[in-house]
């Protein structure tokens, strides 16, 4: 057997039918839950993206609103997320 077969194989789900046979495998069974997991690796990374994404969008937005004194504080630097953040609670309060 291949490795990606073996994987696969241990993977599958075990159906029982009766308490003397041994279990079975379904066609069905190992098509959807391969399906299922091979759907889930795909959007795994776009739906990550995406979260990032509105993530770092909204920090913008916030430095955005903080307006010039706060952003005067470290003019030559590159400001963190952390650091936005931080002022950002500074400012509400």
């Amino acid at each position: 057997m291949k490795p990606a077969e073996i994987r696969f194989s241990l993977q599958r789900p075990l159906q029982h039918t009766d308490a003397d046979m041994a279990p079975t495998i379904t066609a069905a069974m190992t098509s959807s839950q391969e399906h299922l997991t091979l759907t889930h690796k795909l959007r795994k990374p776009q739906v990550e993206k995406l979260r990032r994404e509105r993530i770092n969008s909204s920090i913008e937005q916030l430095k955005s609103l903080l307006g010039p004194e706060f952003l005067k504080q470290q003019p030559d630097s590159k400001l963190e997320k952390a650091d936005i953040l931080e002022m950002t609670v500074c400012f509400l309060r």
